[in-house]
């Protein structure tokens, strides 16, 4: 009971910015931290640790979360389960305050209760990130913990790629696709997660950050890809961004190469697309897999 106890403290704090609106951005400038810098700067736990921590905080803590949404009956949950606010503030929690291994712990328990990783990912991971963002805006964390609450969500999304690639049974897409940030961006949590979507529905990936505008047009000219998708957090790079559009599509193997954008500034601003010179943008992960398998549409687009 006392760490039940201990946890009812800590979610009152983690849950002071209240909940999240939809449509909501995902980025925040503190998403320019270098994961690699923070994942080993709290000591994993042991098994028996690790044990009591899932016993007396993650368990009551998703046996909470069902009492709120009204008693329901448990063979109705894995049908109706989604995430709540709740949810989110404790994965923030746990990625600030544990190892990247409790945080998985809590996502398979989720996945248990019939949770798909679709939904883990997009209303899950991906607000826990959002959250880190506001709390450390509104200076309730610091650029430390959020930091490394960051990284340890990267982690996450890696640990259970492979599974959410399975999860679909997707089909395979003879298309190539070359995902990345603006040169000069460091918002890379959200293009991560585009990837894993991508991958998920068939398209071979090509990922990761160019440190200079030539090292990613040397790239598009040395490979033929179908889709070049460009994550941009910060309305200071659209100019570079335009100039980048255009270079791209002159170096580009293919000449009906299509290049989205996406982001924080696209998610509040998708018009910016046109002025920019791309194809189009798209809410969501999911929004873009769904534009890209329709034929007629012509206005595609990733984002996060």
């Amino acid at each position: 009971m006392a760490g039940t106890r201990q946890h009812s403290e800590n979610a009152k704090n983690w849950g002071i910015c209240g909940s999240l609106n939809d449509g909501e951005v995902l980025y925040s400038s503190v998403s320019k931290a270098n994961p690699s810098s923070a994942s080993g700067l709290v000591a994993p736990m042991g098994p028996q640790a690790l044990a009591l921590m899932i016993e007396a905080e993650i368990i009551p803590r998703l046996m909470l979360a069902h009492r709120c949404e009204g008693q329901v009956p448990a063979t109705a949950l894995v049908a109706v389960r989604k995430p709540i606010f709740e949810d989110v503030a404790e994965l923030a929690r746990i990625v600030v305050e544990h190892d990247t291994v409790i945080a998985c712990g809590y996502v398979d328990a989720l996945r248990d209760q019939g949770v798909s990783l679709e939904t883990i990912f997009l209303d899950l991971i991906a607000p826990a990130a959002q959250l880190l963002g506001k709390m450390w805006v509104a200076d309730l964390t610091d650029f430390t913990e959020v930091t490394i609450g960051l990284s340890r969500l990267q982690q996450v999304l890696h640990h259970f790629g492979p599974a959410f690639e399975n999860e679909s049974g997707g089909t395979y897409v003879a298309s190539r696709a070359l995902l990345t940030t603006l040169p000069g961006d460091d918002h890379t949590f959200g293009i991560n997660m585009v990837e894993e979507f991508f991958r998920r529905a068939g398209w071979d990936v090509r990922g990761g950050r160019f440190d200079s505008r030539q090292d990613l047009i040397e790239a598009v000219r040395a490979e033929r890809f179908d889709l070049i998708g460009l994550s941009v957090g910060s309305d200071l790079l659209l100019p570079e961004l335009s100039a980048v559009i255009v270079a791209l599509r002159k170096a580009s193997r293919n000449a009906k190469v299509r290049i989205v954008v996406g982001g924080r500034l696209f998610v509040e601003h998708p018009e910016f697309a046109d002025l920019v010179g791309a194809d189009g943008t798209a809410a969501d992960a999911r929004q873009a897999i769904l534009q890209l398998s329709n034929p007629q549409s012509v206005r595609v687009g990733v984002t996060r």
